[in-house]
């Protein structure tokens, strides 16, 4: 109930989505469902060496909206966790960054693996988390080279 719940949210809040995935141009407007899923189906859906783990969504754990590059426009941060298909025993937990291309067409930039991190907040073009261990303990990464980049680890 609480996915169906966030996908509805997710359909609200961007009803427009342009993505961009490994180099492919999709030049049809996309809802951020349609967006996520595509993505989660090229970067998340099979891991392991042969890509023979395959995974599901589990839940979105957050949606984040700031202007990351400072054309007045809301960009998006979205968290969520993947679980095995078959035989469970692990969660993934990742963050996603889309940006806004105006109009609400939104392309992908790159996601992070955040399973020992929380996103926390995004200023002076820093993104900041906290980790599950302290929440004064923090890691701060910043957007460079299309990668995100950890720059600091600040002790509880």
């Amino acid at each position: 109930m609480k996915r169906i719940g966030i996908t509805l949210l997710f359909i609200a809040i961007c009803p427009n989505v342009f993505g961009q995935f490994g180099g492919e141009n999709y030049d049809t407007k996309k809802s951020i469902l349609e967006v996520f899923e595509l993505f989660f189906e090229n970067e998340i859906k099979h891991q392991g060496v042969k890509g023979d783990w395959i995974f599901r969504l589990e839940e979105v754990t957050g949606l984040y909206k700031f202007d990351f590059n400072k054309d007045n426009l809301n960009d998006i941060l979205m968290e969520f966790s993947a679980v095995p298909e078959e035989g469970g025993g692990v969660t993934l937990k990742f963050a996603v960054l889309f940006l806004n291309e105006g109009n609400n067409q939104f392309k992908y930039l790159n996601y992070l693996e955040t399973q020992e991190i929380r996103f926390e907040k995004f200023e002076n073009q820093q993104f900041t988390f906290s980790t599950n261990k302290s929440e004064t303990e923090k890691v701060i990464f910043k957007f460079l080279d299309s990668k995100f980049v950890s720059t600091l680890k600040l002790p509880n």
